[in-house]
């Protein structure tokens, strides 16, 4: 994908407020890392971005900084090959969440 692209979600937070983030430049890193550039309260990549790398097994402060995030599983990075490495629409875990892609909301096939 470019890295111009755009990965839009959407959920409804434990308060019942609608949240919305994006992120593009999604990449793996030369050491198996996963990186990306996140934009809050839109679906769009507008505005300021925040850029966000992960390692395998390591937890980071995430923002808000009463977030923590934890990648347990980069084989789409380390193993881009592999039968398990799973290349399919973004899903949230999230009941009613939905994601897009540059503007347009992704609909499971």
């Amino acid at each position: 994908m470019a890295a111009s692209d755009c990965h839009g979600w959407r959920a409804v937070g434990p308060t019942g407020q609608q949240h919305e983030n994006s992120a593009n430049d999604i990449r793996c890193g030369a050491d198996r890392s996963f990186s990306f550039v996140q934009f809050a309260s839109n679906l769009d990549c507008a505005g300021t971005g925040t850029a966000k790398d992960y390692v395998r097994n390591a937890c980071e402060q995430d923002i808000p900084p009463s977030l923590h995030t934890e990648a347990f599983d980069l084989i789409g990075c380390s193993q881009p090959t592999n039968p398990t490495c799973k290349t399919e629409m973004p899903s949230l875990s999230v009941v009613g969440g939905s994601v897009f892609l540059n503007g347009a909301g992704c609909v499971p096939q």
